[in-house]
């Protein structure tokens, strides 16, 4: 299985000890403006699966609700969040669905839960926010993917408690929860 994304895709699955598991880190990139950054996109699919033989997960979508949404739920654009939740979903899965008709196996991951810390440098709104706007684009992830019929691994509610904080001691930083994460994921024996 090939992992690519964000630094969320590196750091959950960095020191798991399974041996088909290659990491593809491409980068601060976001779900919205993927498709702009679609040389080391490539370039990352054709190092890691040139024959298109592999399963791949693409881990993206928690920038984009940390920076932009939550601007844009600010009325910061003046843009109705739910509109910004969809272009980016719309975006993404498009993206996606174009490189599954070019023979990648690829599936989407849900977007991993936002810090309850406000105020943290580019972490941007209040919690509460953060929350809402992530449980909407995965809802919305969820949607296009059935749509496209692209396979979509939901592991949202095993990270968050009833409340939905991150799981304490699945948190590496403000930003990132670590490999247990990853673990969750394989456990689930996802396969597509």
């Amino acid at each position: 299985m090939i992992v690519l994304g964000d630094s969320h895709s590196y750091i959950m699955f960095r020191n798991l000890k399974y041996d088909n598991i290659i990491i593809k880190h491409i980068g601060a990139r976001t779900a919205f403006k993927l498709t702009d950054h679609d040389d080391l996109v490539r370039e990352a699919l054709i190092e890691s699966d040139p024959e298109k033989k592999n399963r791949i997960l693409f881990v993206f979508g928690e920038i984009d609700c940390r920076i932009h949404l939550i601007n844009k739920a600010k009325g910061v654009k003046g843009i109705p969040f739910i509109h910004s939740i969809n272009k980016t979903a719309e975006s993404y899965l498009n993206y996606i669905n174009k490189l599954r008709h070019e023979g990648y196996n690829i599936a989407v991951l849900s977007v991993e839960p936002s810090t309850a810390e406000d105020g943290l440098g580019d972490i941007m709104g209040i919690w509460e926010d953060r929350i809402i706007v992530t449980e909407s684009l995965n809802y919305a992830y969820e949607r296009y993917c059935k749509h496209f019929k692209i396979p979509f691994f939901d592991i949202y509610s095993d990270l968050v408690t009833l409340d939905g904080h991150r799981i304490p001691e699945m948190i590496m930083d403000a930003r990132h929860l670590n490999e247990k994460s990853g673990e969750i994921f394989l456990q689930k024996g996802f396969d597509w």
